[in-house]
């Protein structure tokens, strides 16, 4: 499940269900308003038919927009062929759009991938940050919301080693990203930025700054922006648990 608070303080939440023999039923979203105790009675998404469902194994992503509008971010599943879709659903439609397609690749895969899409929105504009198996590398791309179409694909880092696990947030005109990059050995945390308009991620840098580089496992990166600071978490295993680590960026409009 994924759960976002909207600026009016309501829940939004999407899950997916299963029968009792643990097959997937399909995918829905449910909201609670301030004024209710509870959530309203969950809608289908329209993601799921005879053809296709969602990959159960790969965690959607939802975001609100200021005026209420809902988009979700999905990997789906078409005979094991797993490209990213995105549907949304204005504050005063009652169903959600058709799936709009974000990566052309027909990327097949035959197991579960366990990598889903993250999106990011701000006032004009909507960010997608996701996986393809098909060449082992990760991609950013970002569409208007007047006019959905995704045609801004930019790789992470062109490096040759594999990117996966990003999460990325739109903030102005700049996306911010995190992601796992295995160079020598296991994964570490690498962070890029690109602004919009630009064909290439800037500012490319290892994050967990110890010793580890390739030895140690982190995973899990998530960013946050407060004020005017960015935040990286991850999960990191370099003492032999794994702890919870913190980087902080202070960044403005002007310098990245």
């Amino acid at each position: 499940p994924d759960l976002e608070i909207d600026t009016d303080g309501n829940l939004h939440l999407i899950y997916y269900n299963y029968d009792q023999d643990w097959g997937f039923e399909g995918a829905y979203y449910g909201l609670a308003t301030q004024d209710t105790s509870g959530f309203q009675a969950s809608i289908p998404l329209g993601i799921t038919d005879e053809f296709q469902e969602p990959c159960d194994c790969c965690q959607p992503d939802l975001a609100v927009s200021n005026e209420g509008d809902v988009y979700i971010a999905y990997r789906n599943n078409i005979i094991n062929h797993r490209d990213h879709y995105l549907i949304k659903k204005t504050q005063e439609d009652s169903t959600f759009s058709n799936p709009i397609l974000i990566s052309a690749y027909n990327d097949f895969i035959n197991f579960c991938p366990a990598s889903g899409p993250t999106i990011s929105l701000n006032d004009s504009l909507v960010s997608v940050s996701y996986f393809v198996y098909e060449n082992n590398s990760s991609f950013v791309n970002f569409s208007s919301l007047n006019e959905i179409e995704f045609v801004n694909e930019v790789i992470l880092n062109d490096n040759g080693y594999q990117q996966n696990h990003s999460h990325s947030i739109l903030h102005d005109n700049f996306i911010h990203i995190a992601w796992i990059e295995h160079g020598l050995g296991n994964p570490d945390i690498f962070y890029g930025v690109i602004e919009i308009g630009n064909d290439e991620l800037m500012n490319i840098e290892r994050l967990n700054q110890d010793s580890t580089f390739g030895e140690a496992m982190q995973k899990d990166p998530k960013l946050l922006w407060g004020d005017s600071s960015l935040f990286c978490f991850w999960s990191d295993g370099r003492s032999g648990e794994y702890q919870v680590y913190l980087s902080v960026a202070i960044l403005d409009t002007q310098t990245v």
